[in-house]
């Protein structure tokens, strides 16, 4: 079988590319032959797991140097040419209309919309909404990370297809909690963490809220704010203006999996949007502490409470309830039999519900449905 994925960028983040690259990566130890467009420049050509593919073919079209016409041109020559089986398109808007314009005349293969990874639908732009209302009528099918974000897209019932994100874990050594401290000039007892994009989808505002009256009230705590963004100079600011050296902003770590586990809980904050939808669909970094066995406490919006069963391996948290969020944190600070319980079943719903094997399974079937 062969399968082609189409991305408008391909980055070496998470998000869309890490699930696009891990799918790539599952269905090339299967022996798929595959090929890669993405129309524009990327850094993931350099990527050690597009070198090491066997199966894989990237073609880098660069639309932006060469403009729409020629791109559109290309993707149709590379399509002719490899006249794919499966036609996975990542991106709502570019590599949606460019491959909605070759599926109007060649029905020869399957079309999937593997795009929905967010619950951001209502915000899309007048030219993205008709893009997206072309494609629920030709696509065969849409892959969402989450129900919530099949939901927020409108997709018909009959061609959704839930497939939750396959965890990998990151093969990197772990620092103790007692390097990190001294690295960062603290000497507590318990750190509290949120990593996520500092953007205002992002609701830092609370979260930090809460660091400076639990720091008032206690000398055993640190709040790490990890992530960059278009707002990470507001924070940085508003931080200093605090003057509490238990609060600090890190900004990007690469190697953030140190934190999640060196942390007693996490926390990620969510803003709402529209009075209704939140932009989280399926969060990473929820799973990424969980896996490494950190419970967390995250806003009960999107496709979270798809990931936390709410008192079970985490806590669900009500949109900006500081107080809730304190007392959740003191909470399992007093009683740590109750974080360990959590700690474990977190861990057991990343090895079950979010394994890699079963995602690119569960894509499989799809492809031969």
């Amino acid at each position: 079988m062969k399968v082609v994925n189409v991305l408008d960028v391909f980055g070496t983040g998470g998000g869309k590319s890490g699930r696009c690259m891990k799918l790539i990566m599952g269905l090339d130890a299967l022996g798929y032959e595959q090929m890669v467009i993405v129309l524009n420049q990327t850094e993931i050509a350099t990527h050690p797991d597009i070198q090491r593919a066997k199966n894989v073919r990237l073609e880098i079209i660069e639309k932006n140097r060469i403009g729409y016409v020629k791109a559109v041109r290309k993707v149709f020559r590379l399509l002719n040419e490899f006249h794919p089986d499966v036609v996975q398109v990542w991106g709502p808007t570019v590599s949606a209309s460019i491959t909605g314009l070759y599926a109007l005349t060649h029905h020869y293969f399957k079309y999937i919309g593997a795009y929905i990874a967010d619950c951001l639908y209502p915000r899309f732009g007048f030219i993205a909404k008709v893009i997206h209302a072309y494609s629920r009528k030709r696509c065969d099918a849409f892959v969402g990370n989450s129900q919530a974000a099949l939901d927020s897209y409108k997709v018909p019932k009959h061609k959704q297809v839930l497939i939750y994100n396959g965890f990998v874990p990151r093969l990197v050594p772990f620092r103790s909690k007692e390097e990190i401290m001294t690295e960062l000039g603290l000497d507590v007892k318990y750190i509290i963490s949120m990593v996520a994009v500092m953007r205002k989808e992002k609701d830092y505002d609370t979260f930090l809220q809460c660091a400076q009256e639990l720091c008032g009230e206690r000398n055993d705590v640190a709040f790490l704010c990890i992530g960059h963004g278009p707002q990470e100079e507001m924070y940085c600011e508003k931080v200093k203006a605090m003057n509490e050296p238990r609060i600090q902003v890190l900004g990007f770590r690469y190697d953030v999996d140190n934190y999640y586990k060196a942390s007693y809980v996490t926390v990620l904050c969510n803003s709402i949007i529209n009075n209704f939808a939140v932009g989280e669909s399926l969060s990473n970094s929820i799973l990424e502490s969980m896996a490494v066995g950190t419970p967390v406490l995250a806003t009960n919006y999107g496709g979270t409470p798809e990931i936390i069963n709410d008192g079970k391996n985490g806590y669900l948290l009500r949109h900006q309830d500081v107080v809730q969020l304190k007392g959740l944190i003191l909470q399992l600070i007093e009683n740590p039999e109750e974080r360990e319980k959590l700690s474990i079943a977190a861990e057991e719903t990343i090895r079950t519900k979010f394994e890699i094997n079963r995602m690119v399974n569960e894509y499989i079937a799809l492809f031969n449905r």
